[in-house]
């Protein structure tokens, strides 16, 4: 067992990601190419799991029902090519995106409309 690693040299190098599908691993696994299984436990990683496996890029399992037999199942499924090429296109396109920059232009487009709230 590793204390830490680098996920953004690591995963590009994994032939599938199994994590707990917090955002910003799971940023990072879909920016490598990389299929993953999310075992979520809370918050937004179960939103992570579902939207990962409607993508076809991945699976979820809830960690409370996580056993060996659908964990290999689970991989077993990820390993063709289908998904490979699909969660490599998926990299491909957030890598080229400007996240910040988007995410700032919304901001700015709808700041004039929002609403303001007063205690």
């Amino acid at each position: 067992m590793i204390q830490s690693a680098d996920h953004e040299l690591l995963f590009p190098r994994c032939s599938c990601v199994i994590h707990h599908g917090g955002a910003g691993t799971t940023h990072t696994t879909l920016e490598s190419g990389t299929p993953s299984i999310i075992c979520s436990t809370y918050a937004d990683q179960p939103f992570w799991g579902e939207r990962i496996t409607e993508l076809k890029i991945g699976r979820h399992i809830p960690f409370p029902i996580l056993t060996k037999e659908n964990l290999t199942e689970a991989i077993q499924s990820l390993d063709n090519e289908t998904v490979r090429v699909r969660a490599a296109e998926i990299g491909k396109r957030i890598k080229a995106e400007n996240g910040l920059k988007n995410a700032l232009d919304w901001v700015e487009k709808h700041l004039p409309t929002a609403p303001i709230y007063k205690n």
